[in-house]
């Protein structure tokens, strides 16, 4: 649902990370059992922690917009206490790259009678031990998936998401 957010997100200087899978889950032979359109359990995990401002820290499965907090039954706790949140913020930046995949843009710059128009493409960052593996496609997803994504992201959905 926030896949049409990704750019903006990040030419506003936003940081973005997608958690990675399991890589037990990936070493699985896949199963041909009926599932609901889009559902996966490589994308199950529901629950968040928000940080803010290494003073807060917000723990449960609520969205932060406004139909979350007005229609679902969904729920959270708010902790004001600047140590926790400083020591989970702490560890968040030393173990996130190895468990997410990082987001970045390349800006690309193309000049056209004077004028200079900048385009950025979206790209996957997999930390690893002694390198950085670049995807300019969602990593562990195929073409199918890339399509009805695409597909539901032009529907006048975004409501219901």
């Amino acid at each position: 649902g926030y896949a049409g957010y990704r750019v903006p997100l990040l030419r506003a200087g936003t940081e973005l990370y997608e958690a990675k899978p399991d890589p037990e889950f990936l070493k699985q032979p896949k199963q041909k059992t009926k599932t609901h359109f889009g559902s996966s359990s490589r994308s199950s995990l529901h629950s968040k922690v928000y940080v803010f401002d290494r003073n807060k820290v917000f723990v449960g499965s609520l969205n932060l917009d406004p139909r979350s907090v007005d229609i679902n039954t969904e729920l959270g706790i708010l902790f004001e206490n600047q140590e926790f949140a400083g020591q989970l913020g702490g560890w968040w930046d030393t173990q996130i790259k190895g468990l997410a995949y990082q987001l970045k843009l390349e800006i690309n710059d193309s000049g056209h009678g004077g004028e200079t128009a900048a385009t950025a493409t979206l790209l996957w960052l997999e930390h690893l031990e002694n390198q950085i593996k670049t995807y300019d496609v969602e990593p562990h997803t195929g073409f199918w998936r890339r399509f009805g994504i695409t597909f539901l992201g032009i529907l006048p959905i975004e409501h219901q998401l």
